[in-house]
């Protein structure tokens, strides 16, 4: 628990009342790291923490506490679909799936943490 400490103290501190957009370019300019921190939960921060390009973590810090996490890449993966070659084989393979948007959202979110645990 010491040494996760002191990771999170390395670590820049976002608060619900900060300029988001002006944070997020000194963070961009300044930090390497791809992780803040807060103890905020609340739905409006977490959704311009989303806006400004923040994927939303939490970590268990403790019984019935956690900490967010907020990650910002600084570098995406961009997938241009005029240049997307599909290989033959995932083609073949491609058949057995079906795509949908939209439907059994709660049984995918069911699904991801079975998978992948609480924090996925």
């Amino acid at each position: 628990m010491a040494a996760q400490l002191r990771f999170w103290n390395d670590m820049p501190v976002l608060e619900p009342d900060d300029d988001l957009r002006h944070v997020t370019e000194l963070l961009c300019d300044c930090f390497e790291e791809d992780f803040c921190i807060s103890l905020c939960f609340d739905a409006p921060f977490l959704a311009r923490l989303m806006r400004e390009g923040y994927i939303t973590m939490a970590e268990r810090i403790g019984p019935d506490r956690y900490i967010l996490l907020p990650k910002l890449h600084k570098e995406r993966c961009v997938l241009h679909f005029q240049d997307l070659h599909v290989q033959r084989a995932a083609r073949k393979c491609s058949s057995r799936f079906h795509l949908t948007i939209d439907q059994c959202f709660p049984e995918v979110l069911r699904q991801c943490v079975l998978q992948h645990g609480e924090n996925w």
